[in-house]
């Protein structure tokens, strides 16, 4: 889909190339010869390759085009789970895997397909879906022409970079260091093209942008040279502005180190969150934006691959990997907002279910100004979206989110809906519930590799000196 976009942006005459280079694929070898024992040549195999990422291609095209059916033929029930269990536990196993009946599911997959061979992991992952929180507008979008592109203006609109454009200008017309440039202004056309080809740099990857524009025989790419030249790309790289260059703030620039970037990303966020909302198992995580830029946003992490990020907290989908909640971790960030808080400023209808939370009756563990409140905003705002049609949630985390009171307190704010799968720290388990880990951890000592197995999570005793 991004690469359709990235094509739609550009101009015609590239259009024109596509399609004689996938008119030629026929001549392609089928991906099934490159299990053959045959030496072949380096040619041979990269028509190989090309042959296999068109395969690729027509799948997806085919999932995309199965969107439209999915919210009229879904319907799935489940049993409800019991107010008195916080986290997924083994008494409710039985039920789940007794009670959960998927009579229709549309998923440009076959249903049929056991994506693991533990039962319970199966009906979990045929559970969920997505649901359009306006069918009639994507339907639309799919009767039109370049779907793609119409489709990539959902999340961030035409208007937005209308703004963008005009705030570039401004930024270019008062810019001391375009005097030696003779372009005082960028038409709109030059700037769709730029963005295009941005998009198209997270497809065809090098190490240097003047790659893009080489003449070496094994490097350089046709689109960028006929598109636009490398100096007004650079150009336009330079001067693009996020924000309104006359209402700079020099107080919350030095506070906030994603303060040009900041407008771009809640628009992201907010159009992520109004277009679709998963159903069934949905997962948080943290996801990376590798950079080499020097800011106090980034943070090294040596056990992940991209170990210089800015890190981002990230609630997807299960079964239809969609993004709903994306939230930066605030990582260098001075200006005393909690993450919790800014998100609610995006979305101000969590405010009040955020106070109610941490009323003195409820008796969080955590506090309000801590990130686990901002993971419970995130997931609970699937529910305030759009609540799930089988009348409860999973979410599956790892074990830097897992942990009782979190669950706790995402139980509270969704009414009971959501519950919590996860591996957790024997550092993060209360003296409550760390028998009970123990004795999980005991039996499942001695099984095969992959071997699991839930564990009931009870609220923290108020004197647990007495059970003992």
């Amino acid at each position: 889909m991004a690469l359709h976009a990235f094509q739609q942006t550009l101009s015609p005459t590239y259009d024109n190339e596509v399609n004689d280079e996938e008119s030629g694929s026929d001549d392609s070898v089928s991906p099934n010869n490159l299990n053959n024992n045959n030496e072949e040549s380096p040619s041979q195999e990269i028509l190989n390759c090309i042959s296999m990422v068109d395969h690729e291609k027509e799948e997806d095209d085919l999932s995309t085009a199965s969107l439209e059916e999915f919210q009229e033929d879904e319907t799935v029930s489940r049993h409800p789970i019991s107010e008195d269990d916080t986290c997924m536990t083994s008494s409710t196993l039985g039920l789940l895997q007794e009670s959960w009946v998927v009579e229709s599911l549309e998923l440009g997959r076959p249903s049929t397909d056991r994506v693991h061979n533990n039962h319970y992991i199966n009906k979990v992952a045929v559970s969920g879906g997505i649901n359009m929180n306006h069918p009639n507008k994507i339907k639309a979008i799919f009767d039109g022409s370049k779907v793609e592109l119409s489709l990539f203006f959902l999340f961030l609109t035409k208007s937005y970079f209308e703004t963008v454009l005009k705030w570039t200008n401004m930024k270019l017309a008062g810019s001391v260091t375009s005097r030696s440039v003779t372009v005082k202004r960028i038409s709109s056309a030059e700037f769709f093209a730029y963005i295009g080809l941005e998009l198209g740099m997270g497809i065809i990857c090098y190490n240097n942008i003047d790659q893009y524009w080489s003449t070496d025989v094994l490097e350089g790419h046709p689109t960028y040279k006929n598109t636009m030249s490398r100096n007004k790309f650079e150009l336009i790289r330079s001067m693009i502005c996020f924000t309104n260059p006359s209402e700079y703030n020099h107080e919350v620039a030095s506070k906030d180190p994603l303060w040009h970037s900041r407008s771009i990303l809640e628009h992201l966020v907010k159009n992520s969150a109004t277009v679709a909302t998963p159903t069934g198992p949905s997962s948080l995580d943290e996801c990376a934006a590798p950079t080499k830029a020097r800011t106090t946003e980034k943070t090294f992490n040596k056990e992940k691959p991209d170990k210089f990020a800015v890190r981002f907290y990230a609630v997807v989908g299960s079964v239809i990997p969609y993004m709903s909640s994306l939230c930066d971790n605030h990582a260098g960030n001075k200006t005393g907002v909690s993450g919790a808080l800014d998100y609610c400023h995006l979305f101000r209808t969590l405010r009040t279910p955020l106070n109610h939370l941490f009323h003195p009756d409820n008796r969080i563990k955590f506090e309000k100004d801590s990130p686990s409140s901002l993971w419970v905003l995130q997931m609970a705002h699937q529910t305030k979206m759009c609540p799930d049609p089988s009348g409860g949630r999973v979410f599956f985390t790892d074990n830097f989110y897992t942990h009782h009171p979190l669950a706790t307190a995402l139980k509270l704010m969704t009414d009971g809906e959501a519950r919590m799968i996860g591996t957790v720290r024997s550092t993060l388990v209360d003296a409550t519930n760390r028998y009970y880990l123990e004795q999980a951890i005991s039996n499942a000592s001695g099984k095969e590799r992959g071997y699991w197995c839930l564990v009931r999570a009870y609220n923290e005793h108020p004197d647990f000196s007495k059970l003992q």
